[in-house]
């Protein structure tokens, strides 16, 4: 009896916690969100390798990402001592798939959206959250990776949901939203991973 008790408080917990986050997510337009439980997060390996063939041009220049994030093993394991996470997608409307420009520029504003939505949830949230975006940690003009020094910023600073293996696309079916409409549309995706109160 008392561990239904103690069940139910704690459901109790994370329903007012989530209700207060959907409140906070109403007030920014464009924004999708769902909460998804750790056991239906889905890793491939080869998103965390992928960063190695350097295609955004951030390998080894940043501490988001890899070699310098950590191996997939590493970063698998921060993500499995969450029990949650607050998947938030920011879509965007570009000219066509091959619109870099508009691409980089979504990313940009979806970074600096996801980064103000963190900033007003994450105290809410109890322990130390993980912050999760879209690539490359952006915060500083230029990374402290680079000069082999530690990072300036470690509380503030994003990892990368690529680096760390997440199968984006099956987070977001598991959340009931749409990777991307159509050619012209495109999504971009943040998670804050916490522990249920």
């Amino acid at each position: 009896m008392q561990k239904l008790q103690s069940k139910q408080k704690k459901l109790l917990g994370l329903t007012m916690m989530q209700q207060r986050i959907k409140d906070i997510l109403k007030s920014h337009q464009g924004i999708n969100y769902g909460f998804v439980a750790i056991e239906n997060f889905v890793f491939n390996k080869d998103f965390h390798d992928s960063c190695a063939s350097n295609r955004c041009g951030k390998y080894g220049t940043n501490w988001a990402c890899p070699p310098g994030a950590g191996t997939f093993e590493e970063l698998r394991s921060k993500i499995s001592n969450f029990s949650h996470g607050l998947v938030i997608q920011t879509t965007w409307e570009i000219k066509d798939s091959f619109d870099i420009e508009g691409m980089l520029e979504s990313g940009r504003q979806h970074n600096a959206i996801f980064r103000e939505v963190a900033g007003k949830v994450t105290p809410m949230l109890s322990g130390k959250p993980l912050v999760l975006s879209a690539g490359a940690c952006d915060l500083c003009e230029s990374c402290s990776y680079i000069l082999k020094r530690p990072c300036r910023k470690p509380e503030a600073a994003i990892g990368s949901l690529e680096a760390y293996g997440v199968d984006v696309g099956a987070l977001l079916d598991t959340c009931g939203l749409q990777y991307r409409k159509d050619v012209k549309t495109l999504s971009y995706v943040g998670v804050i991973m916490f522990n249920q109160p």
